[in-house]
């Protein structure tokens, strides 16, 4: 019975770690998607501003 559950309480831990480390995953790919948008965001603006000034 104590097997069972260090077993168990072992493979929670590894669940945990996993799920952690997923989550930490897509947050960093949802960071660099949000940096890359937003780069691309402020250019877009930088290219109005200037072409409105430019008229």
């Amino acid at each position: 019975m104590v097997v069972l559950c260090y077993t168990f309480h072992s493979m929670s831990l590894n669940l945990y770690g996993f799920i952690s480390q997923f989550y930490y995953t897509n947050m960093v790919v949802v960071h660099a998607i949000f940096i890359v948008i937003n780069i691309e965001f402020s250019g877009l603006i930088g290219d109005y501003l200037s072409a409105k000034f430019e008229l």
